[in-house]
This record gives structure tokens, sequence and C-alpha cells, in this order.
């Protein structure tokens, strides 16, 4: 980590989420055939569902730009978001994300946090939903980056896709020994810069 946290000031997400848990890092970019036609088939929701019942961490990308920009419906560009949960409600595929920032702006779309698609029986669902999973209660209306979006209003807002496996019976953990190196061209870095290759 070179130092501290605080020297962080981007990356990729699901290096990241690697590096602190050791597990299997994947990204699935939207502009890509392949990731479009799982989109298509359904393959896609299938796979999130999966992943979120074994408990994998996952999160999304916006399209690129700089994080003072702001989409028409919420949705803060260059900017990477949690997932946290993925539910059907009455046939609607529905995504859980959180802007780590918290309070900061949230989805305005279908299905966000004053949508009339949330009646009283819905709320309820979801409510009961967080409480099963003992997670957190995040209240819909409250102000706390937390919100509700259609599987389809994800992949058109967003353009990556984040997943970080754990190990276990499908998978088997193969160590091997490595160094961050400028001079032997083994440095990293996020790929958006330049730099990348030079990160001391």
């Amino acid at each position: 980590m070179y130092g501290n946290y605080s020297i962080i000031e981007g990356g990729v997400v699901d290096a990241a989420l690697a590096d602190l848990t050791n597990g299997a890092p994947q990204s699935f970019q939207f502009s890509d055939e392949k990731v479009k036609e799982m989109f298509n088939t359904g393959e896609l929701w299938d796979k999130l569902k999966f992943w979120e019942e074994k408990g994998y961490l996952m999160g999304a990308g916006s399209p690129s730009g700089v994080d003072t920009d702001t989409s028409d419906l919420g949705i803060v560009q260059g900017h990477a978001y949690s997932i946290l949960d993925v539910f059907e409600i009455d046939g609607n595929r529905l995504i859980q994300l959180r802007n780590p920032w918290g309070d900061a702006t949230e989805w305005k779309g279908a299905w966000s946090d004053h949508s009339r698609k949330w009646t009283e029986k819905r709320k309820r669902i979801v409510y009961n939903r967080m409480e099963a999973k003992a997670t957190d209660l995040a209240e819909l209306g409250k102000e706390d980056g937390v919100f509700w979006m259609t599987l389809s209003d994800f992949f058109m807002n967003f353009s990556q896709l984040f997943l970080c496996r754990f190990f276990d019976q499908e998978y088997k953990e193969i160590f091997f020994e490595s160094e961050w190196n400028v001079a032997k061209n083994t440095a990293g870095g996020c790929t958006n810069n330049t730099t990348c290759g030079q990160n001391p």
C-alpha cells in the first residue's frame, strides 16, 4: 500500500478488494460484446444473484469522467459504487448500490428512494430482507447514498462491474512471490494514468 491508505487517490476496485481480502478479482466491461450478451440472455442477472448468495464482494464503476460531474439522474461520473444487494421484487430485477461518499447525491430514476414504485408492502419486503441478512437498515428516503435501481438502468448508467470471489470448494489458492519494481518493469498502478508502470 506504499505507506498508508490516505495516499491512495483512486484505482481499480476489483484489485483493491483482492488486496484487502486475498480474494480473486474480476471485472466486466459493459461495452464488451460478451457482457452485453450475458445481459440480454439473463445470464448476468443469474450470476449476480449467485455471487450475492455466495457473499462475494461486488462494486460498479460509472462512465469515465471526473467525480465532480454528476449525471442528470444522480450518478457521479468516474466514480466507484458498492453493490450491496441483488433482489427481485414482484418480477422487478433490482440492485442496491451505495455511493461511498454517504450522504452525497443518489439515483433519481425509477426505484429511487422517493419513487412511487415503493409501496408500503415493497418497503416492508426489503426491510425484512435487510433484517434477515443482518445488514444495516438503509431506510428508503434517507439521504445516505444508498439506493435501488433496476438491472436495466444499472446496465445503462454504469460501465463496469467489479467482483471479488472468495476461495471455497470451487477454487484453489496458489501462492507465488513477486515484487513491485520500476527497473524490472513489474510496477503497476491505475491504468487510467500515463504513469502506470512507474509507480514507486
